[in-house]
């Protein structure tokens, strides 16, 4: 892997790890006396960049033991794999792990249902899902405009 490569995967893992919702948003810092820090996000704590691919693992990790353990060893593994963590944080973190596979899996199931409705509806020419993508994508960026920052006159 060439320098420029590694640099998009951690700066894919960054953007990734900086990803706020409704309840944590998030701020990164990549310079001045706070440089290098992410606060908020979805681990809902501060942290350094040079953290981030640790959590990011460690959210594989508790998302493998979610979906492929079998559940009465669920329990030994996360104390085996997180013991850095307490009873109740190793709960609430594999609960935060669970609920964020569910809402990406609804949210992809979404996303698969409006590109075959486009598909159906507006027939694309070329007739290839990558053109009912790029209608998703502007119908998306559209939706995301404030209505008070949209003037059409």
């Amino acid at each position: 892997m060439d320098d420029r490569q590694k640099g998009m995967i951690e700066a894919q893992i960054v953007y990734h790890d900086a990803i706020g919702d409704d309840k944590r948003p998030a701020t990164v810092f990549f310079g001045g006396d706070t440089g290098g820090k992410v606060m908020g996000g979805r681990l809902a704590r501060d942290h350094t960049l040079a953290d981030v691919p640790n959590h990011f693992c460690r959210d594989q990790i508790m998302d493998y033991i979610n979906q492929m353990a079998e559940k009465e060893k669920r329990d030994i593994a996360r104390a085996a794999v997180f013991s850095d963590l307490e009873p109740g944080e190793k709960v609430a973190y594999s609960t935060a792990i669970a609920e964020n596979a569910k809402e990406l899996g609804r949210k992809q199931k979404e996303e698969g249902d409006r590109l075959d409705e486009i598909m159906e509806t507006h027939k694309p020419k070329p007739k290839t899902m990558l053109e009912a993508r790029n209608i998703l994508d502007q119908e998306n960026l559209l939706d995301s405009i404030p209505d008070d920052d949209l003037d059409l006159t």
